[in-house]
């Protein structure tokens, strides 16, 4: 009974001290694929309102495997959580930006593809793309 107190006192905390940085590592980790998984795929003949289910499902898990992380990270020093915090923040928020600009563009979501085209182009190809993709666009 005591382990069970422990833990409740530590999202007690998280709810008081960090809700807002868990809603926002939750919220950007799932919308682009939650959005995806459930709303942009045509091929299934499921109902709207099953798709609705399966997708606020899927966001609670997300949502209790963050709270497990950020539950583990309260064991660590304040300052050194804060800065955990921050970074898995910035990748949060980095990873959304490159989710929703491949969805629009590419109507498909980071994957190994992606990566290995990443990987194999160079510097030169990089800006020519930039270029082109950015004065095409405005």
């Amino acid at each position: 009974m005591g382990f069970l107190n422990f833990i409740w006192k530590k999202i007690e905390g998280i709810f008081e001290n960090n809700f807002l940085v868990l809603m926002q590592i939750t919220l950007l980790n799932f919308i682009p694929y939650g959005f995806n998984g459930y709303f942009c795929i045509t091929s299934t003949r499921e109902s709207l309102h099953i798709s609705i289910i399966k997708f606020l499902i899927r966001g609670g898990e997300l949502f209790i495997l963050c709270l497990g992380i950020m539950i583990v990270l309260s064991l660590i020093e304040e300052k050194i959580r804060n800065i955990i915090f921050r970074i898995m923040i910035y990748i949060s928020y980095f990873t959304f930006a490159i989710d929703i600009l491949l969805l629009k563009n590419f109507g498909a979501l980071m994957n190994p593809g992606f990566f290995q085209v990443f990987l194999e182009t160079n510097k030169k190809e990089g800006a020519e793309f930039l270029k082109m993709y950015f004065t095409s666009k405005m």
